[in-house]
């Protein structure tokens, strides 16, 4: 299992690219103008990836300016960010 979760709530975010900015390894822009965690699987409507380091991506997390990026320690509650 992985250490943490992370999920990218899609309906609340804006596309300012803050993510795609912080953490390019993890984060694009995708078709439909916003953004998307790479090689992440769908869970209602969210992207969602499973990873041992969360590195970057808490920056993009603590940077995003509508809170959209949410981590997880383990795959349950509570929430890091």
């Amino acid at each position: 299992m992985a250490k943490y979760k992370v999920e990218l709530i899609k309906e609340d975010c804006t596309a300012c690219e803050t993510c795609t900015e912080d953490c390019p390894d993890h984060f694009e822009m995708g078709d439909d103008g916003l953004s998307h965690i790479k090689d992440s699987t769908n869970s209602g409507g969210n992207d969602v990836l499973e990873v041992d380091d969360i590195g970057c991506i808490q920056d993009a997390a603590e940077n995003c300016p509508v809170n959209c990026i949410h981590l997880y320690e383990g795959d349950v509650e509570p929430q890091i960010i």
